[in-house]
């Protein structure tokens, strides 16, 4: 059976007389209903209108006292740049032997601008860098305590 068969069925086992007064009664109690739910007469006095309680506003906050109680809540943050990374060297050349020996050594920014090119011999300076000694394949820098080597010919590693 169907919603509205047993719906039809229903009404037929209740009669027509029972189901209009069962409706005339539901009528009247909807009715009452609505009735002491929003027609009654209310107390006059929740009607009037009640002066709200005054309250003293504190001064007006400034931008700096706002900033201020903020930084005790949640101090700023430093930022500490970091040091630019130092220029790369590398050895390009080698001319010569012995004492007149130079080399070109390219000093290549941190920031991907064109390397710049030396000619020195030993004991010029390229950015710090003390040329000490020149050899067949390598040559040898100071730059205070630290040294280092570079190779003309780096090694293959796989």
């Amino acid at each position: 059976m169907n919603w509205l068969a047993v719906q039809v069925s229903a009404i037929v086992a209740l009669g027509w007389r029972r189901l209009i007064a069962l409706a005339v009664v539901l009528l009247l109690l909807m009715s009452v209903d609505f009735y002491f739910r929003i027609l009654v007469l209310r107390d006059t006095s929740l009607r009037l209108f009640t002066t709200p309680a005054v309250t003293k506003v504190s001064a007006p906050l400034t931008t700096e006292s706002v900033s201020q109680k903020l930084e005790m809540w949640v101090p700023k943050k430093v930022v500490v740049e970091a040091p630019p990374p130092p220029s790369q060297l590398a050895l390009q050349a080698i001319f010569g032997a012995g004492r007149d020996a130079r080399v070109i050594i390219a000093l290549i920014p941190p920031d991907g601008s064109p390397p710049q090119r030396f000619r020195v011999a030993a004991g010029e300076v390229v950015d710090g860098w003390t040329v000490e000694r020149v050899g067949r394949a390598a040559v040898s820098l100071k730059k205070g305590e630290e040294t280092k080597e570079l190779l003309l010919f780096r090694p293959v590693t796989e």
